[in-house]
């Protein structure tokens, strides 16, 4: 990366908060990852998201057959933001009722998320494209196939989703292995929630090398991060008004880039922690 190119890097990340020194130059970004097929990143609900998917059938108890169809991280659902330090994660899912005496709800209160650090996450009111529908129930022989939104914790990894209609119908499915945002990510991009100080941004662009600043000790890292994944990220993720940036960069990173992204900044956040924390 050069110089021009880490200097728009930093400025970009700024948005403005501090003005920058003049340079312009290519920015650093991304190529698209694959697409993860599910409903919920359809327009209208949750954001541009390119997270990992794949399909899976647990276990239940008798007459209840839970599949997950996708899963996806995203930056925004139903044009809602997660709360700083969470993520948005959109699974696509199909329950059918394979001889349940009871018709079984599709209610998204009714689906969690059990995470590797024994978690139970329940569905966020915020609504994705094709949402499942409280008001629609399955009967014997049928299926619905729908999406619900989960509010992640950062550093939760997300394992199984889980159904469980208090009335005796549960059921579990595997969610397929999906990048989440790395608390380095997410110490970073709160840097910009507010304006950032002098001392914070000044820390920042020598890190990089923005000011010639010899040893630069970030510099190798957002050169590797640029060099590998240059494109649209960096316009569509950087802007930190518009989108959760850590879920933003994984929806449109493939997962080398996610490793050099994460790299970066957690350069970024062990050298200037104490100036912008």
């Amino acid at each position: 990366m050069r110089r021009s190119e880490t200097r728009l890097l930093v400025c970009a990340a700024a948005l403005a908060a501090v003005a920058c020194s003049s340079g312009g130059g290519g920015g650093a970004g991304a190529g698209g990852d694959g697409d993860g097929g599910s409903s919920g990143s359809s327009s209208g609900g949750s954001g541009a998201s390119n997270g990992s998917s794949g399909s899976g059938t647990g276990s239940g108890s008798a007459g209840v057959s839970l599949t997950v169809v996708s899963a996806d991280v995203t930056s925004t659902v139903g044009g809602l933001a997660p709360t700083s330090g969470n993520f948005f994660m959109v699974v696509s899912l199909t329950l059918k009722n394979t001889g349940a005496p009871n018709a079984l709800s599709t209610n998204p209160v009714l689906f969690a998320i059990h995470t590797s650090q024994s978690l139970d996450v329940s569905a966020s009111p915020a609504q994705p494209s094709a949402a499942c529908n409280a008001s629609v129930s399955v009967a014997s022989g049928g299926q619905s196939e729908c999406s619900v939104a989960f509010e992640m914790p950062t550093g939760q990894t997300p394992t199984d989703l889980v159904y469980n209609d208090e009335r005796g119908d549960t059921a579990s499915a595997m969610l397929p292995a999906v990048p989440t945002p790395s608390a380095a990510c997410q110490t970073y991009a709160g840097w910009f929630k507010t304006q950032p100080s002098t001392a914070c941004m000044s820390c920042i662009e020598n890190a990089d090398g923005v000011n010639d600043a010899s040893g630069a000790a970030c510099e190798s890292a957002a050169t590797a991060y640029g060099n590998a994944c240059g494109g649209t990220c960096q316009s569509m993720c950087l802007p930190f008004s518009k989108a959760d940036p850590c879920a933003c960069e994984l929806s449109c990173d493939s997962p080398s880039c996610h490793m050099l992204w994460d790299t970066y900044v957690s350069c970024l956040v062990n050298t200037c922690g104490p100036q912008c924390s």
